[in-house]
């Protein structure tokens, strides 16, 4: 349901609808990337690190990376380098 909204552009609906699934299931790394992608679009990058994050702890969403190294690049910071760094190791 989320998708469908972010899809059409209600992106206060498709926040909700996410924000109900990840009550559901706190820890689904699809449902945190979710609203990780919606709040960088949003320009809220903290926010959006924190679910981008927990997708990453939570699944290994691979997507997230993505959006966390470009979140980083944006700040001007190396975190990205040093978090593909760590991956490597674990």
């Amino acid at each position: 349901l989320g998708q469908i909204f972010a899809q059409n552009l209600e992106r206060n609906n498709a926040l909700n609808a996410f924000l109900k699934a990840d009550s559901v299931f706190p820890h689904s790394g699809l449902v945190n990337y979710n609203i990780g992608v919606l709040l960088y679009e949003w320009h809220q990058s903290g926010k959006a690190l924190d679910y981008l994050n927990k997708s990453i702890e939570y699944d290994n969403y691979l997507n997230s990376y993505l959006y966390l190294g470009t979140i980083y690049q944006e700040q001007g910071i190396q975190k990205c380098l040093e978090l593909m760094g760590e991956q490597k190791t674990n």
